[in-house]
């Protein structure tokens, strides 16, 4: 008995969870059935249709004339209610978006069963059933707008409440993404979901390579920004919500291939890469490329689905920097004011000799500050490479009354970066996977209950380069503390 008892606490649990997490990344078409004469209709039969799979979901009107269908997919429906003396109604156009609740009210006329009332247009758009603040970056804007690098966290930003931080991440541990803070929240006070799924890295920012963009942007059906006033569903968040949904596949086959190029042909001068004669290159070289393909459409239709995306960002950036360094008299103790000795010379430590001359010595041509130090100006090559995949498989019709969907993501990073001065460089690699599972089932009209497993990894990886000590200089293996003076 209480063996029985357990696992029954254990099944609740597994219930009330999974329906919770799976309100975050679909809608709710809900409304009230009338006569002409504005009197309400139990026992309607409502049949909704999503345009784009052919499935289907039946419930019926309630002794009140209600009706609901919550966790249904993002997308377009069709709203068809019927029933014995009175014309059947079709609401075609309804398109709902995550986390929407949708009325949709229908009004039934007199009449034959057979005689059918279509009526075209969307839902309303103003929330009358919640108090949350949220809003919808649809698929039209995503596909649409212009986005440096194919970064989607830059359309988080375009929502009232959210801006960027100045601050931004230059190590796989400490995260590369861009630091967004909603609400006047920190940027780790934020939640970041694909299809109900953590996807943030282990800091809590959003999940990005070297490039600091947020790759994926093909792969996304829409998404949704939550800044205040949001359920509990969502839990651990104190700033806001990235609510986004995964791409599925279609009756229709759909797909698209591209390629963005940028180099230092097209590029404009770094103001600091100055042109100090006609025979200087006009820019440091420079050369990004970010390619990609998808393809979506039906294994069997109406019934099993698929859709994959793959993109990839090569790029080699070189920059110009400018450490100040010190001059040939300046390391043998001789003082400058206005860039003349000023007859002072003091001793210089030889304990500290062999550490001055690591220090390389100014460039010729560039700024002397007259106190005996000057720029080395030099320029490296920052190479980075990140590839990103998503494999999604849909059963939306798995059964009459059973939709099944898995989604597989996964990520890979390495970028290149200078410590500010030659030799000195930082080496940085992130990789993640994400998986996910979801399984809905229609227990009654009244009742459906959704599981969902989510598993997910990150591999974050930085470590650094030196130049070799120079003379004077012993290492010691395996100490990190400052070298011994031979």
């Amino acid at each position: 008995m209480r063996v029985s008892r357990g696992l029954l606490a254990v099944a609740l649990v597994l219930v009330w969870t999974a329906a919770a997490a799976a309100q975050v990344t679909t809608g709710t078409i809900h409304g009230t059935v009338n006569d002409a004469t504005g009197a309400v209709l139990p026992g309607v039969k409502l049949e909704i249709v999503n345009e784009a799979t052919g499935a289907v979901r039946i419930t019926s009107s309630d002794a009140g004339g209600r009706y609901s269908a919550p966790l249904l997919p993002v997308g377009s429906y069709k709203v068809t209610a019927s029933i014995e003396g009175f014309q059947t109604e079709v609401r075609s156009g309804v398109v709902l978006r995550v986390g929407q609740d949708a009325v949709v009210d229908m009004r039934l006329q007199v009449g034959q069963v057979t005689q059918t009332v279509e009526v075209t247009g969307e839902a309303p758009l103003v929330q009358t059933t919640e108090s949350t603040v949220s809003y919808v970056v649809e698929e039209s804007v995503i596909r649409e707008l212009p986005l440096n690098g194919r970064d989607l966290s830059q359309l988080i930003l375009l929502n009232p409440g959210v801006n960027q931080s100045q601050t931004a991440g230059s190590q796989a541990y400490n995260g590369y993404g861009k630091r967004i803070s909603i609400s006047g929240m920190r940027g780790e006070d934020n939640t970041y979901l694909m299809d109900g799924q953590l996807i943030g890295d282990f800091r809590r920012h959003i999940p990005a390579g070297p490039s600091g963009a947020l790759l994926g942007l093909e792969s996304v059906q829409e998404f949704q920004v939550l800044t205040n006033s949001f359920s509990a569903q969502y839990g651990r968040a104190l700033g806001g919500v990235f609510n986004a949904v995964s791409k599925s596949g279609t009756n229709s086959w759909h797909g698209s291939a591209y390629e963005y190029l940028r180099n230092d042909k097209l590029d404009a001068r770094n103001f600091f890469d100055r042109q100090e004669s006609p025979d200087d290159p006009r820019l440091p070289p420079f050369r990004r490329n970010q390619f990609g393909a998808t393809l979506g459409g039906p294994i069997r239709r109406d019934q099993t689905f698929f859709f994959v995306a793959y993109e990839s960002t090569r790029e080699v950036l070189t920059e110009t920097e400018s450490p100040i360094t010190m001059d040939a008299d300046l390391r043998r103790g001789i003082l400058k004011a206005n860039g003349v000795p000023t007859g002072t010379t003091v001793a210089v430590n030889p304990i500290m000799q062999p550490y001055i001359d690591q220090f390389p010595l100014p460039t010729p041509g560039g700024r002397a500050f007259g106190d005996g130090t000057a720029e080395h100006v030099y320029q490296y090559k920052q190479p980075t490479t990140e590839h990103f995949g998503q494999t999604r498989v849909d059963f939306p019709s798995l059964t009459a009354s059973d939709s099944f969907f898995v989604r597989f993501m996964a990520s890979d990073s390495e970028g290149n970066s200078s410590a500010d001065w030659p030799g000195f460089e930082q080496v940085s690699s992130n990789g993640s996977w994400a998986f996910t599972l979801s399984e809905t089932h229609i227990v009654s009209p009244a009742a459906l209950n959704t599981v969902r497993l989510h598993f997910s990894r990150v591999f974050p990886f930085d470590t650094g380069t030196a130049p070799p000590p120079g003379p004077g200089i012993t290492v010691v293996p395996g100490q990190s503390d400052p070298p011994e003076i031979s």
